[in-house]
């Protein structure tokens, strides 16, 4: 199968930043008053905003307390970058030094909104002119697990869903972008492969240069 298109995830992918982000969800939680494991944490990657809401209504039964604390870890976020400056994943430059040199389209699909995907990308020394498209859940109605931000990407790009590849780290992503029809690659970050997962991921791989074994 010749893929024509490969669709990235940021957080967790590209950039060295879920551990962060689990950490500031909880800080965030303990300075608004809640508790928060990091399990629960867990659950938040990539998810869409009224299904995270629905979570903090299930831990919580307190409608303030998915905006209190989600204000609040972008405060600590920001602060926690600041004294220790977020880091590429291993291996994403050589990869996609050598993607972008095949006929192959690049482009970014994440949950997070384009202004900070691109302080991320510049923060750790990914030039952004290296993707073709960055694709995010603010430009579609639902995020991650649901696929609708995968199938707009092959829609904007003209391609069919399983003529893309999609990397991703988390459940959610591979749910979503399963869900689309693309052919799923995980690259485990905070989230271990396992067989709870095997219905949504075609493929497992310690690190993103080893998808240049699937072109």
């Amino acid at each position: 199968m010749a893929y024509k298109a490969i669709f990235i995830d940021v957080d967790g992918v590209l950039v060295d930043s879920e551990k962060v982000f689990n950490f500031c969800w909880r800080k965030a939680a303990e300075k608004e008053g809640y508790e928060m494991t990091y399990e629960q944490a867990l659950q938040l990657r990539s998810l869409d905003s009224q299904l995270a809401k629905e979570l903090f209504m299930k831990w919580y039964e307190d409608e303030r307390a998915y905006p209190a604390i989600r204000s609040a870890r972008k405060i600590i976020m920001a602060e926690q970058i600041l004294e220790e400056p977020l880091k590429a994943k291993e291996g994403v430059q050589d990869f996609l030094n050598n993607v972008k040199n095949s006929s192959i389209k690049v482009a970014i699909v994440t949950s997070s909104p384009i202004s900070r995907i691109n302080a991320y990308l510049a923060s750790v020394g990914i030039d952004v002119s290296l993707f073709d498209k960055i694709i995010t859940t603010e430009q579609v109605k639902r995020g991650k697990p649901y696929p609708d931000v995968y199938q707009h990407a092959c829609s904007f790009l003209g391609l069919p869903p399983h003529e893309c590849i999609a990397v991703e780290d988390s459940p959610n992503g591979v749910r979503a972008a399963h869900s689309a029809g693309c052919l799923t690659v995980m690259i485990p970050d905070l989230t271990p492969y396992d067989e709870t997962l095997n219905e949504f991921v075609d493929y497992s791989c310690k690190s993103i240069s080893a998808i240049l074994n699937l072109l």
